[in-house]
């Protein structure tokens, strides 16, 4: 799929926000989805790549930053924490390896970026939850 611009990808950008981070999903398969996530990660490469061909570093930087900003997004976050919690629910978080919770956290929180820490931070406060 070919996008002809700046706006086309910001929109397709804002519907995957919206599905991957709503507080009632009618699919909550996409916010987990390793697809969803990679085609999330694709589309703000993309933003940032056209506007670097656009000469336009300043706001491509911004996009970067912005990727960085999970961190103080407690509404993300909180959205993410009770993804994790639906999968504890139907038993398929308990069935993860330690990599693969971590690949769940990747493609959770995607188009953000999580560092190490961040996401060892994530599955010791969901490992310590009770339903």
């Amino acid at each position: 799929m070919m996008f002809e611009s700046y706006f086309e990808l910001l929109f397709l950008h804002r519907a995957l926000l919206e599905a991957k981070f709503s507080e009632l999903p009618n699919d909550p398969d996409v916010a987990v989805s390793p697809q969803i996530a990679k085609i999330s990660n694709q589309t703000v490469d993309e933003i940032i790549a056209i506007l670097e061909k656009q000469g336009n570093k300043k706001e491509a930087d911004s996009w970067r930053e912005w990727r960085e900003t999970l961190k103080s997004r407690p509404r993300e976050l909180k959205i993410i924490k009770s993804n994790i919690d639906l999968m504890k629910a139907n038993n398929s978080w308990a069935s993860l390896s330690n990599n693969e919770k971590k690949d769940t956290i990747k493609d959770l929180a995607a188009p953000f970026f999580l560092n190490k820490d961040e996401i060892e931070k994530i599955i010791g406060t969901c490992e310590n939850i009770i339903l």
